[in-house]
């Protein structure tokens, strides 16, 4: 497994999650899931570029040692709304995020390892509303088969 599989399993894992979620999007149309990305968005007013709300999934570091090897991935939320209650709308999602998160703990080989931490960024760019949450994910490490010849 690799880190691609990690975020791949995690798009599919929040896709279900986020699929009875209904946000106001930033072009009018009808209320609607996040879309979801997985690592950067592309360059803006870019064909396919995907407008507010959205939830980026991606690998940001990683550390490999003894005791196996560990994925930082980090999960970028962003929602829309005109009015100053939209912190709500971004709140709820990470709530579902976080609660199904803690609940399933495993994804294939990948085990989340607590403490999960989120943050509202302290300047909005309104009527856009940002989070990020910011997981780390364990999985065992091939055993190291000595020196070869």
């Amino acid at each position: 497994m690799t880190i691609n599989d990690l975020v791949d399993r995690l798009k599919a894992f929040l896709e279900q999650v986020l699929a009875e979620t209904r946000l106001e999007p930033s072009d009018g149309a009808a209320a609607r899931p996040p879309h979801q990305v997985v690592g950067w968005l592309p360059p803006k007013r870019s064909e396919g570029e995907p407008l507010p709300p959205y939830l980026i999934i991606r690998p940001t570091r990683g550390r490999d040692d003894d005791d196996g090897a560990r994925v930082e991935v980090q999960l970028c939320l962003e929602t829309f709304s005109e009015d100053a209650e939209g912190w709500r709308d971004l709140t709820n999602v990470v709530q579902r995020v976080r609660s199904a998160l803690t609940a399933t703990r495993t994804l294939g080989p990948f085990h989340l390892e607590l403490p999960l931490q989120w943050q509202l960024f302290d300047e909005q760019p309104l009527p856009q509303w940002g989070a990020v949450l910011t997981t780390t994910w364990t999985q065992l490490s091939t055993q190291w088969l000595g020196e070869t010849e």
